[in-house]
């Protein structure tokens, strides 16, 4: 028996080889199919946690080294930062799309997306570069202009307006036109430079109101002294002194109303002048100012001078060859350059020569 199984021990060790390759080929695709369905599930699961810490996942623990995976460290401004495992050939962009994609501030303008992968390597996406706020600029302030309007708008005087306005930005900012305005030689639309002066030019005396820009009951009124803002206002008959002194801004320090009804309706045509508190104690009290009480009249048969600076129209329009054209042009040159200092002055006003003059003289009073 010794000598058969030596004599046949090559052939039963041949037989025993074959049966192992066998057993061998039956049981590898099950293996492998194995190894495939572990790594197919880990590919798109972070190996690392959420911090990018290297701790690697228990949930798909690996029982073979497969070599069509690679690792890959996934830092920066993305999601879910961490290590991943991914296919061999993918991309850098596929990388950062398993790892929830970029936040707010990242910078990917100096990472190339579609590089390829390999293993063991570092992706860090940066972020966005900020500049210190002691190195940052400061905003350059919006530049503005100066000008001066004047003319037929509410409230006459410099303006400030943002640079590259225009002429009817500059209209409104001064309260806007008056119902007298002529804007027919405006170009509304015009630019504005530093320093322009801006003239709104009224109808001229005697012309007929058009239709559009007639407001029945209303008038000009002229304010001078001691307010804000002198000039002359389009108001309403009914106006109270009050709130054409509100219009003007109010007084100045100096300015004081004390001879003044501020309850009093204005009248058409009319000039009202502020003065200051030396001047309203000196006109209230005379004597004691070191002046002259003014002499009274003596009998009722005196006749009554009308002052050429406060007088209204219908008042100016009784003296004799002042008609309503002339007495509106004495109302509109004391609005314009104040009050007469001597009634010699009146032959100043557009239309009053010499003889109207010898005609009024003994009539009129400053």
């Amino acid at each position: 028996m010794l000598s058969f199984l030596k004599r046949y021990s090559g052939f039963f060790l041949l037989l025993a080889g074959i049966v192992g390759l066998v057993v061998l080929n039956v049981t590898q695709p099950d293996r492998e199919t194995a190894i495939s369905v572990q790594t197919t599930a880990a590919s798109a699961v972070p190996l690392g946690n959420t911090a990018g810490s290297a701790t690697f996942s228990t949930t798909a623990p690996l029982t073979a080294v497969v070599s069509d995976y690679v690792f890959v460290d996934l830092h920066g401004a993305v999601l879910r930062p961490g290590v991943y495992r991914v296919r061999s050939g993918s991309r850098i962009g596929e990388v950062i799309s398993l790892a929830g994609g970029t936040v707010a501030g990242a910078d990917l303008s100096q990472i190339n997306q579609a590089k390829i992968v390999g293993d063991e390597m570092v992706i860090v996406v940066p972020w966005v570069l900020t500049v210190p706020d002691s190195e940052a600029e400061e905003p350059a302030a919006p530049s503005t202009i100066c000008v001066d309007v004047k003319g037929a708008v509410l409230h006459p005087g410099m303006v400030f307006l943002p640079e590259g306005s225009r002429i009817d930005d500059a209209v409104k900012a001064a309260g806007g036109m008056t119902a007298e305005a002529d804007s027919s030689s405006l170009n509304l639309a015009a630019r504005l430079t530093d320093g322009q002066i801006v003239l709104v030019p009224a109808r001229a005396v005697g012309t007929a109101a058009p239709e559009a820009g007639w407001v029945p009951g209303y008038g000009y009124v002229a304010v001078r002294g001691e307010v804000v803002r002198p000039g002359l206002y389009y108001v309403k008959v009914s106006t109270t002194l009050r709130e054409i002194l509100q219009l003007a801004g109010g007084l100045t320090l100096e300015g004081s109303a004390g001879n003044l009804n501020l309850d009093e309706a204005i009248v058409p045509g009319s000039t009202i002048t502020v003065l200051t508190e030396t001047e309203v104690f000196a006109l209230l009290h005379p004597t004691e100012g070191g002046g002259t009480t003014p002499t009274e009249p003596s009998s009722g048969n005196q006749k009554t001078l009308i002052n050429i600076n406060t007088a209204r129209v219908d008042e100016l329009d009784t003296l004799y060859g002042i008609g309503p054209v002339l007495a509106q042009n004495i109302i509109d040159y004391r609005a314009e350059n104040g009050y007469f200092e001597c009634i010699e002055d009146i032959m100043r006003v557009s239309g009053i020569k010499s003889s109207i003059y010898e005609n009024i003289k003994d009539d009129i009073t400053v």
